[in-house]
């Protein structure tokens, strides 16, 4: 199969992709990360504040869980909450038994246990409004997550757009000194020669494994001839790899726009004392 029947499935994606976001530039290495509605910032920021180190741990935990899956998972990140938390299940959910206490040595057997409530004397009892709360947090630091991602991809894309731009640079003045019209083996008397390998030296070491040069000494136009070969190949390379980064791009912020509406979704069944107590969790 040719190098272009390979690269049709993948620019097929890159275009499907691109329709369904047409306002947004997916090659662009200057895209910027929109902000978080400032709703979902508040709420999240005030329930951050009332959770505790175990909380906090697990939250980020579940929020390693879902890195992996395309969609968020809501449903899995309540089951979890009400087994680590003693929650009390939804409707048609039934109940889950928590795991069986274990005795510590100077202390009374069921006196305390690292899974239940230690609800303050005024705080009201633990209810679903707790499990969406736990889920919204998890799906904050699953969106944070995500933004660590794409700011990895963006530059990544960026140092990939400023090589290719230094390749280019380096083969149009190979390209101006016309090796092909001379003897290979006569020697090399353009600027060029004199400066690539040093160039070519500082450059290699950023290139990706597939673009990558071996800086050589250019004594002859031929010399200068195979230079000329081997930078169009390694453009080449690069470009297939800016497809793959576009891809990568959009695919991350169309997960960061999914957590963005589960956030937003959750807000909306979340009242104003929704997560109150999630200070007591343990």
């Amino acid at each position: 199969m040719s190098q272009q029947a390979r690269m049709l499935p993948l620019l097929s994606a890159v275009a499907a992709l691109m329709a369904q976001a047409p306002a947004q530039e997916v090659g662009g290495a200057a895209r910027e990360i929109p902000p978080l509605p400032a709703p979902v910032a508040q709420r999240a920021a005030a329930l951050s504040a009332r959770l505790q180190a175990s909380v906090r741990l697990w939250v980020e935990d579940q929020a390693r869980r879902q890195r992996s899956l395309p969609s968020p998972d809501l449903e899995s990140i309540r089951s979890a909450a009400r087994v680590r938390f003693a929650l009390p299940p939804g409707p048609g959910i039934a109940p889950v038994a928590p795991p069986p206490l274990r005795p510590t040595p100077g202390k009374t057997p069921g006196a305390t246990h690292p899974n239940a409530f230690a609800p303050q004397a005024s705080a009201p009892p633990p209810g679903p409004a707790d499990i969406e709360s736990l889920a919204f947090l998890v799906m904050m630091q699953c969106t944070r997550d995500a933004e660590a991602d794409l700011r990895t991809t963006m530059a990544e894309m960026k140092q990939h757009q400023d090589q290719k731009a230094r390749l280019r640079t380096l083969l149009e003045e190979v390209q101006r000194a016309k090796p092909g019209s001379h003897p290979a083996t006569a020697p090399c008397a353009e600027p060029v020669c004199g400066t690539a390998a040093e160039r070519i030296r500082e450059l290699a070491p950023r290139l990706p494994a597939k673009a990558r040069l071996v800086p050589r000494p250019l004594a002859t136009y031929g010399d200068l001839s195979r230079l000329q070969s081997e930078l169009k190949d390694s453009l080449d390379s690069m470009g297939e790899m800016s497809e793959m980064d576009s891809l990568r791009l959009q695919m991350a912020m169309d997960r960061r726009a999914k957590l963005v509406a589960a956030l937003s979704n959750l807000l909306k069944k979340m009242n104003d004392t929704s997560g109150s107590i999630l200070g007591n969790l343990k």
